[in-house]
């Protein structure tokens, strides 16, 4: 009998898979201004910062390291949660804190990311929940222009983005093959294993929610490299990546959460770091080392 149900519960879970992949989101793409990404179900958007001349402690880096991003969760009850991050320099922050909430929307953290950046950038952390996801669409279309966050198409982000000769075997070598890279920006994302929920609901391990742990560097004129990221962790991992990123040279520029009602607690660490782009992607993976990522997401030493 135990096993009919557990059968039972896998094929349900599947069947929701399968019904949020094939989603249609014509409209809320429509509604957004661009076309987005799906990824476990997901619809998850980006927007660069392109408006934003960005330096980091006196050194030019890409909008592409502060990116706002907005993702529709389509979740078993047929309902459809909002979750985002919107990058803005601070001066922005009342106008989009004002639209959020008229809007019925709820903030679930305001904060910094970075440290000694220019000008002050701050990320505003967002959820929404609605019967569709049309309505949460156009709510949250409404913060994203108070906060002057430009929207672009995929093509036109691309076309901005030079095709520039980088060696980045350096970081490959050590991290494997970027989930993205663009011009003289590399990307990844690495899956967690382990039960996270949401008010109840398993989180899906997606780049779309910002739950997967994430890694971003920069290739700089000198040769050296910019780099940014975030980890998504449990609370009985921050001290042990803390001491870790510590150890290799890598400054944790903030710590906090991103989310409410998520079981257990979770926290999302970002850092900073620039140098050698070897030494710097065998200390990241030192500190990845310490979290329980799903098996083969990191080549073999």
């Amino acid at each position: 009998m135990k096993y009919t149900i557990v059968i039972i519960s896998v094929l349900v879970s599947l069947l929701s898979t399968l019904e949020a992949q094939a989603q249609n989101w014509q409209e809320v793409r429509e509604i957004i201004g661009s076309e987005g990404h799906v990824d476990s179900g997901v619809l998850g958007f980006s927007f660069s910062r392109s408006d934003v001349a960005l330096t980091v402690r006196g050194t030019p880096v890409s909008s592409e390291l502060a990116k706002a991003w907005i993702g529709f969760w389509p979740l078993p009850d047929g309902k459809t949660r909002l979750m985002g991050d919107i990058a803005m320099p601070a001066d922005k922050v009342p106008a989009a804190q004002n639209e959020l909430l008229n809007q019925g929307l709820e903030i679930s953290a305001l904060h910094n990311h970075m440290q000694g950046e220019s000008p002050r950038m701050m990320f505003m952390h967002i959820s929404g929940l609605g019967s569709d996801a049309e309505s949460l669409a156009t709510k949250v279309r409404a913060v994203l222009k108070a906060a002057k966050v430009p929207i672009r198409t995929r093509g036109e982000e691309e076309e901005e983005m030079a095709e520039g000769e980088v060696d980045w075997s350096a970081v490959t070598q050590v991290l494997g093959s970027p989930a993205e890279q663009e011009g003289n920006i590399v990307e990844y994302t690495f899956a967690r294993v382990g039960l996270h929920t949401i008010n109840g609901v398993k989180l899906p391990y997606t780049e779309a929610l910002e739950t997967k742990p994430e890694v971003a560097f920069q290739m700089l004129d000198n040769g050296e490299v910019a780099t940014v990221g975030e980890l998504f962790l449990r609370a009985s991992e921050v001290n042990n990546v803390a001491r870790v990123l510590h150890k290799n040279g890598i400054t944790i520029t903030a710590l906090h959460n991103h989310m409410l009602n998520t079981q257990p607690r979770m926290f999302w660490m970002h850092w900073w770091a620039k140098g050698n782009p070897g030494t710097l992607a065998n200390g990241i993976r030192a500190a990845l080392e310490q979290l329980n990522l799903q098996k083969d997401v990191l080549p073999a030493k």
